[in-house]
């Protein structure tokens, strides 16, 4: 069971990583302003939490409906970190080798969509100055320290997520069975004429 659940957290964190790595590819070369739209990272964090879930879920299933904690745990977890350590590698391949320019880019258009939420939101110019100049003057999210950084939070974000969906889904195995297996049913052997 130990290799089984190894095998499947390093497959499933594998697919994860590519497969968000693939999203973020297609976007960039789809319409790289994209990346800085709000509703395309929060369904990118959906697929990301959503997966673990389905994972442990049918590995669960396999295991005749039972999942100690620490197997839940220790399956979504892993999950998240390869997964993390992937998207990481790719994004600042994509930042800093691709395109070195994109950090700027996607910066200018978190700073455009910043502004124009405000505006729906009725906010004067004054107010929407002040947070133009916070954003300008805070450390890009991009760069290699916010990555690591982002990295390491998400750490912490994904011990206590996989901590509530291991606790969710434990069914622990009884180390006794309860139900005594039936007496088989006395079958007439007399043939049938």
């Amino acid at each position: 069971m130990e290799t089984n659940l190894r095998q499947t957290f390093i497959r499933q964190g594998l697919m994860l990583g590519f497969l968000q790595v693939a999203g973020y590819y297609f976007i960039y070369f789809i319409n790289r302003s994209l990346l800085a739209d709000f509703w395309v990272g929060l369904v990118l964090l959906l697929v990301i939490a959503i997966y673990p879930i389905i994972v442990a879920v049918k590995f669960r299933k396999q295991n005749d409906g039972y999942l100690s904690l620490r197997e839940g745990f220790q399956l979504v977890f892993m999950i998240s970190v390869i997964r993390g350590l992937i998207a990481t590698a790719f994004t600042l391949i994509l930042f800093f080798v691709i395109d070195p320019s994109l950090e700027k880019y996607v910066n200018e258009k978190i700073i455009e969509n910043t502004t124009r939420m405000m505006q729906r939101f009725g906010q004067t110019e004054e107010q929407m100055q002040v947070a133009i100049d916070r954003l300008r003057a805070k450390e890009s999210q991009f760069s290699i320290k916010s990555q690591l950084q982002g990295f390491g939070f998400g750490l912490v974000i994904s011990a206590f997520f996989s901590l509530i969906v291991a606790l969710i889904l434990k069914k622990v195995k009884p180390i006794f069975d309860t139900n005594p297996p039936s007496a088989p049913a006395e079958t007439n052997d007399t043939p049938v004429q």
